[in-house]
């Protein structure tokens, strides 16, 4: 896993714009293919019911977590940050920063202290396609451990509108 080197307005073109932006990073890994760690519920979901306890993985699009998946940082490759769960979400916190660190990333995943995965906050920026608009995108911040890394805030008026993408190797 890395987080973009640039930061993006959440007009990013939609999920597939994001998986670009990972894709062509200039601080992504030589090797790999990577993916956005963001949602819509239409083109990307993680689960629909909470960690997708209701049917596991056929409950995810395009999910970018595989099941049992240890997740390192890409910059050093010892420091593990998760670990998945058989559904391929983490539910637990994670046990180290995700780096380098950044103000906030990208993810539309909604903000729950209790890593309940559910589809999403309904804060995507009209699916990653809109500027920033008031109440727009949720976003984690990357210098936490527990589930604030991947949801905590939602952009409002006169917030940052510029933040990274988490990239997750496939």
């Amino acid at each position: 896993m890395f987080v973009t080197a640039l930061p993006y307005n959440a007009n990013l073109g939609g999920i597939v714009g994001a998986d670009n932006k990972c894709s062509t990073a200039s601080n992504k890994p030589s090797s790999g293919t990577y993916k956005a760690l963001i949602v819509d519920d239409v083109n990307r979901r993680a689960c629909t019911s909470v960690n997708c306890t209701s049917g596991g993985v056929t409950e995810q699009i395009d999910w970018v977590l595989a099941p049992n998946t240890t997740y390192v940082q890409a910059i050093d490759t010892s420091k593990t940050i998760f670990i998945s769960n058989a559904n391929g979400v983490n539910t637990n916190n994670l046990t180290d920063v995700i780096s380098p660190a950044s103000t906030g990333i990208w993810t539309g995943i909604r903000n729950n202290p209790s890593w309940d995965w559910l589809t999403y906050s309904g804060f995507t920026c009209s699916s990653w396609t809109d500027g920033v608009t008031t109440t727009c995108g949720s976003y984690g911040v990357t210098s936490w451990t527990d589930s604030r890394s991947i949801s905590i805030y939602t952009v409002t008026a006169g917030g940052p509108t510029q933040y990274n993408l988490l990239c997750v190797e496939q």
